[in-house]
């Protein structure tokens, strides 16, 4: 897993010893896993990232709760990426 986060038009990915700037514009599509006891974000990118082709995060959550208006909330912004491109 990785640590995403934007700024401007770009997404810093970073493995917490390294980070790189990918372009919003690179990312293709995205999945949403909510049945999995950590639910996670998927996201694609075209072409790939120096990480690859896929990144996966955790949006955020409570205290050992799941917290679906908060994932919702990055699922929706992430959606509306993708399909602005």
């Amino acid at each position: 897993m990785k640590h995403v986060a934007i700024e401007g038009d770009y997404f810093r990915i970073s493995n917490y010893f390294v980070s790189y700037r990918v372009p919003v514009a690179h990312l293709a599509s995205i999945t949403e896993i909510r049945d999995n006891r950590t639910p996670a974000i998927t996201l694609y990118f075209e072409p790939p990232t120096p990480f690859g082709r896929r990144v996966r995060i955790i949006p955020p959550t409570g205290l050992f709760v799941f917290d679906r208006e908060s994932f919702e909330e990055v699922a929706a912004f992430l959606r509306s990426v993708v399909n602005d491109r």
